[in-house]
């Protein structure tokens, strides 16, 4: 391969990896965001990660401390654990015991406790709210706050999860003026 061969491909390379970054930061001139049917307002000094996974990711001081993420999953679909299916006729009181029991068999929640579970409007959407505690394998201690509702024969999940001790109280209200901004539109 000649010089010339390897230095167009290692600027070509260059070029595509910066243009695919996986991380936005968030600051005021960018912190609109919409997909699909939803829009909200991100948080100011947050990180945008681009997950194939979440429609969104954001996290201010890495995921394993606090993020805040949406994901869908498609309805009459088998979960792992229970073996049931959320099913696009099912009330929402029964989608939010279903994933609590979900939760309750999953062996990554050690010691789960469930603070709250209640029906709320998010994005202006029926929706059910589940607030719980976890250890994870390493004993660290979460707090999560999970939006799940039902949409186009798609369930989706908003969710924050941050450590206890310290990030969950810190961040909270950057999640909740995130969550007072957040908008379905519904067609």
């Amino acid at each position: 391969m000649n010089k010339s061969l390897k230095y167009s491909l290692g600027i070509l390379l260059v070029v595509f990896l910066t243009g695919c970054a996986p991380w936005q930061y968030i600051d005021m001139n960018n912190s609109k965001w919409s997909s699909g049917p939803f829009e909200s307002v991100l948080p100011n000094g947050w990180m945008k990660f681009n997950s194939p996974n979440h429609i969104l990711m954001v996290t201010k001081d890495g995921f394993l401390l606090q993020a805040i993420s949406i994901t869908k999953s498609k309805t009459n679909q088998e979960l792992p654990y229970t073996k049931k299916k959320i099913k696009e006729d099912m009330l929402l009181e029964e989608i939010s015991s279903l994933v609590v029991d979900e939760m309750s068999l999953d062996q990554s929640y050690k010691n789960l406790k469930i603070l709250m579970n209640k029906p709320v409007k998010v994005g202006g959407v029926d929706a059910f709210e589940i607030e719980f505690t976890f250890n994870n394998d390493d004993f660290v201690k979460y707090h999560v706050l999970t939006y799940g509702f039902l949409l186009k024969k798609q369930f989706y999940e908003l969710e924050y999860a941050a450590t206890e001790q310290h990030y969950y109280k810190h961040d909270l209200k950057d999640f909740e003026e995130f969550v007072g901004s957040f908008n379905v539109r519904v067609k």
